[in-house]
């Protein structure tokens, strides 16, 4: 009898051993939370079982990756990854730019879009849309799909069949409660507990709009202890004590309306909770990724002997090696078949499913992410939100896409302010639609003292199986050129020489791949300068000489782009090659004779055009930009010196010269080349350094007659822009201070301050 109660006891204690269970909380607290990584790699060293995790925020994402069967390690490859710095930071890399979608470049640095409502005709409900995020999610939205989507299927949306079952804390602002997610899609769940207000957009789950965890509660040991009920908890906790308001720090304020931090201790025997002192990072420190985890490793491992006396129960590394091998193992492929669409109506529908060509044959997530992010590059598209769903009688996933269209009307405002003439003000509005084709009209205007524009375009897109544009342009633009830097405050009403264009085009495009777009047309245009022969005589006293030009042209043009902006590039690279034959008559009516008949010339004249724009990364800090530019015409001298320059092509590679008259930079034959070393000091401020070689194949100079002849050719005569600016540049606004110098220019010395976008319309003549 008593070695019966002996072994009845020890089978007692045996079990109470092994089935002896440990929950893991993590809080949130963005980068700092990795240090959770480094706490679970302790434990994990140590032989100490995790049975439960419950996290909020950045914690959510470990503890979700961890659920679904990542190693440590496998975390930290994936959290220094560029991948995860493109999602959680809304960057979007070369290979994910569809340039065909790319509309015309325009100064604007707020875009405002507008929804109406006719009730009837005397009430039109107007409703503008303010942005929500700062972080675009289009990265974010793929990347979860990807990563998540097999556990969900394998869990059958209850996160108590995960690797290790899981919960994750996100918030309802409308009723002012924390909700625990337990079942669903895994993505969904781990995406609204890092939804941060204003930074990332939130997304619905069952009707309700669901915020970031910390909101009401960033360090869920309770959820742990009411859904789980473990024999041990340990906590790891990186958020700091909130510091009380500042009048003049908006951040503290907001912090203090928003977070509601929950505060646990736990006996001995309850479990044990780490905080760490992460004052020293902020909450974007994703670099860190090293020192964190060590941290929490550290730390973790400091205390291990007294964990060990309150967990028998032990895991070793091989046997959690292979019971993760074979949750993974019940991965399905994550392939797609059916495709289901919501958020858009029939026509939308129709449009979008044309465009990715599905005709009911599977496509694996890479052929997926190619056609979404070209579907993306549609402004006309806001926002997609793909999630995954298994169905068995295929043996594929079904893919389900939330579609946000833009929408209907968007009002653009932009612009330049600038130490020189080159002061600017853009106002746009454009109206889209998405139906069975996609259609976009937008009117600008442009008002500045160098530069003016009026314009028109509409464009159509047919989602075919090669999908191509047709586009009507109309533009009204004039040019005001002086030959010297001046600065704003100058009195510079009057100018060295005018160029007006009044032109409509006609144009089909269509995409060459994913980063190129071929487009030809046909358009008719009359340009029309205004200057001065001899400028020792005044204005008031002959008047101003007059060339026009009646002209029509067919061009074809091929541009493949990724450069990451049009002003300052540091990224990506952008091949332009254009060739135009135009046709017409150009006349000529000297200031002296405006009521004699003007001259006539008939010209008819070829016109080639290529560029290469390139950005090699050297390092971390160091970009090298390498430049080509070369430019061929058979036109003919015009019927004098100043006509000639004028309608020349020039070369302006840097915004400051696109601004000021230089006649040593014009020719109808030369060659360019330039480097651009550039000092890269974070993502946004970076120093950049231009320095390009002009060489004029046929120099064009002055006569006696003013008629104008070609010199012979000769390297002597060659010509350089330097140019030195410290940048700021965000996507939606830049600002540069530069200093540059000419190696022929009636200033050759200038310094300046640009801040917005200084872009004009692209010319009749390319």
């Amino acid at each position: 009898m008593r070695n019966l109660f002996t072994i009845l006891f020890v089978m007692c204690c045996v079990k109470s051993v092994w089935s002896q269970q440990v929950g893991l909380v993590l809080s949130g607290g963005g980068a700092k939370g990795m240090v959770h990584i480094g706490v679970i790699k302790a434990l994990e060293d140590n032989d100490i079982p995790i049975d439960y995790v419950v996290g909020t925020s950045m914690g959510a994402i470990v503890a979700s990756m961890y659920a679904i069967g990542m190693s440590p390690e496998e975390m930290v490859t994936m959290l220094k990854s560029d991948s995860f710095h493109r999602w959680s930071m809304g960057i979007l890399e070369a290979g994910e730019k569809y340039f065909y979608f790319n509309r015309d470049p325009r100064p604007s640095f707020i875009d405002i879009p507008f929804r109406f409502n006719i009730k009837r005709l005397d009430s039109i409900d107007i409703q503008a849309e303010i942005p929500t995020n700062i972080v675009s999610s289009k990265q974010m939205n793929i990347a979860f799909l990807e990563i998540f989507s097999q556990a969900t299927e394998v869990s059958g949306g209850n996160f108590d069949r995960l690797f290790v079952p899981f919960r994750c804390l996100a918030s309802n602002v409308y009723t002012k409660k924390s909700v625990a997610l337990a079942d669903g899609s895994l993505g969904d769940a781990v995406r609204t507990s890092m939804s941060i207000p204003l930074v990332y957009k939130p997304i619905e789950i069952d009707s309700q709009l669901l915020l970031d965890g910390g909101l009401y509660n960033n360090f869920p040991v309770d959820v742990m202890e009411s859904d789980f009920k473990p024999d041990y908890i340990i906590g790891s906790d990186v958020y700091k004590e909130l510091e009380k308001p500042k009048a003049n720090d908006i951040a503290s304020q907001m912090a203090n309306m928003f977070m509601n931090v929950q505060h646990y201790d736990l006996s001995e025997k309850q479990g044990v909770i780490f905080r760490f002192d992460t004052r020293k990072y902020n909450m974007l420190d994703f670099s860190k990724v090293d020192e964190l985890v060590k941290m929490g490793y550290d730390s973790t491992v400091v205390y291990m002997e007294k964990i060990k006396e309150q967990i028998a129960a032990r895991r070793t590394v091989a046997e959690l090696t292979q019971m993760r091998a074979d949750f993974k193992a019940k991965f399905k492929p994550l392939e797609f078949q059916n495709i289901y669409i919501t958020g858009a109506d029939e026509n939308q529908r129709r449009y979008i499913k044309r465009f990715l060509q599905h005709e009911n044959r599977s496509f694996t997530i890479d052929e997926f992410r190619k056609k979404y992010f070209m579907l993306l590059s549609d402004s006309r598209i806001k926002e997609i939100l793909p999630r995954a769903r298994f169905n068995a009688e295929n043996g594929n996933f079904d893919l389900l896409l939330n579609v946000d269209v833009q929408a209907p009307i968007v009002a653009h405002v932009g612009g330049n302010v600038s130490s020189s003439t080159s002061n600017e003000a853009y106002f746009g509005v454009s109206f889209q639609r998405l139906a069975n084709y996609a259609f976009t009209a937008t009117a600008d205007a442009e008002f500045g003292k160098c530069y003016n524009l009026l314009g028109v375009s509409g464009r159509i897109d047919v989602p075919a199986y090669l999908p191509f544009y047709v586009k009507m342009t109309g533009v009204a633009h004039r040019f005001s050129f002086f030959e010297e830097s001046r600065w704003f405050y100058d009195d510079n009403t009057s100018f060295d020489f005018d160029s007006n264009e009044l032109f409509a085009k006609l144009s089909a495009g269509v995409p060459v791949a994913m980063r190129g777009r071929l487009e030809g047309g046909i358009g008719y245009g009359r340009l029309t300068d205004y200057y001065r022969l001899n400028k020792r005589s005044s204005t008031s006293d002959t008047g101003e000489d007059e060339s026009r030009y009646n002209l029509a042209t067919a061009y074809l043009r091929y541009e493949n782009y990724t450069i990451d902006n049009i002003s300052f590039p540091i990224a990506g690279y952008r091949y332009d090659f254009s060739a135009q034959i135009l046709t017409g008559n150009q006349y000529f009516t000297p200031a002296s004779a405006k009521s004699t008949a003007t001259e006539r010339i008939n010209e008819t004249w070829l016109q080639l055009h290529a560029q290469y724009d390139n950005y090699i990364n050297i390092g971390k800090r160091f970009i090298l930009g390498v430049f080509g530019e070369a430019e061929f015409s058979t036109r003919k001298l015009l019927s004098n010196y100043t006509a000639t320059l004028i309608q020349m092509p020039a070369f302006a590679p840097t915004t400051h010269s696109k601004t000021v008259f230089n006649s040593a930079f014009r020719a109808n034959h030369y060659a360019a080349a330039g480097i651009k070393p550039i000092i890269k000091f974070n993502d946004k401020l970076y120093l950049r350094n231009e320095l390009y070689w002009f060489v004029p194949f046929k120099r064009t100079e002055r006569t006696a007659d003013e008629a104008g002849k070609y010199e012979s050719f000769s390297l002597k005569k060659t010509e350089y822009i330097a140019e030195s600016s410290f940048v700021f540049y965000t996507q939606r606004f830049s600002a540069a201070l530069f200093v540059n110098k000419y190696s022929h220019a009636v200033s050759t010395w200038n310094i300046g301050v640009n801040l917005g976008f200084l872009i004009f319309n692209d010319r009749f003549i390319y």
